[in-house]
């Protein structure tokens, strides 16, 4: 009903509205590997039998379009995450963990948080803001660290790294995976890089590191759903095969005394 609800305020969206659609894009306008679209491994009842699924949680995704600095149309896709008023924000976190390999190949996207709930907005976004600093994505500072740990590792040098090092190094390996990245981190082990020559190369990239977010309130709660904890229900939570996302199932059972 969420999402419906988000979908009637803005119907005329260029959506990408089956999975097929999803992929389609994704791979062949994108050039995502298919192994880190989102999705989820369902075991079939014969030996051996499983089917990959993606974009299981069927949010709404759409294309949205805008002018850059050389007055070019750019399309950005557009992810959505529809919450109720509800509970802790943990599934809203496992969901942006689910997509953030996925996420971070992407040459820009926009993230769209929609909840009944306005305080619920806020601390959506000091999540998302938390995960994904897009400032971090083109600090020269950071990016030179982090090159700088890279190469020492990568050279056996492991006695010159503090735990500290290794932190920022893993924080590094996820944040900078990225084949742009990769490259620049190439033209810096042959023959090194000025802040200018760094400057420059972030600014020439500056689109790929677009990364926005932004909420945006539903109208309705829907209480008439939600059931009071009774000796009659329970709530059951089972996996469905295993995960390459992060995707489960929960079911409502009725029990009789």
């Amino acid at each position: 009903m969420l999402i419906l609800d988000f979908v009637l305020a803005q119907p005329d969206l260029n959506y990408l509205e089956t999975e097929s659609a999803k992929v389609a894009y994704f791979r062949g306008q994108l050039d995502i590997p298919l192994a880190v679209l989102p999705g989820h491994l369902y075991v079939g009842l014969k030996a051996l039998a499983t089917t990959k699924r993606y974009f299981v949680d069927r949010f709404p995704v759409f294309l949205t379009c805008f002018t850059d600095s050389r007055n070019e149309a750019i399309k950005v896709p557009t992810f959505t995450y529809c919450d109720s008023h509800r509970g802790a924000l943990k599934p809203f976190r496992e969901h942006l963990r689910s997509y953030q390999a996925f996420l971070r190949k992407l040459p820009g996207f926009e993230f769209i948080y929609a909840a009944p709930d306005q305080v619920r907005l806020e601390r959506a976004r000091r999540l998302f803001t938390r995960m994904f600093d897009s400032s971090a994505l083109v600090s020269i500072d950071d990016i030179r660290r982090y090159f700088t740990l890279r190469q020492l590792w990568e050279e056996k040098k492991y006695n010159s790294l503090t735990r500290e090092d290794r932190d920022r190094l893993r924080e590094g390996n996820v944040r900078y995976r990225a084949e742009r990245f990769q490259s620049l981190y190439q033209l810096w082990q042959s023959r090194g890089l000025t802040e200018k020559e760094f400057g420059k190369a972030l600014e020439a990239d500056s689109l790929a590191s677009r990364i926005t977010f932004r909420t945006q309130l539903l109208p309705n709660r829907y209480d008439i759903f939600v059931r009071q904890a009774g000796p009659n229900y329970r709530t059951v939570s089972r996996n469905v095969g295993s995960r390459f996302g992060s995707t489960s199932e929960a079911t409502t059972a009725q029990e009789s005394r």
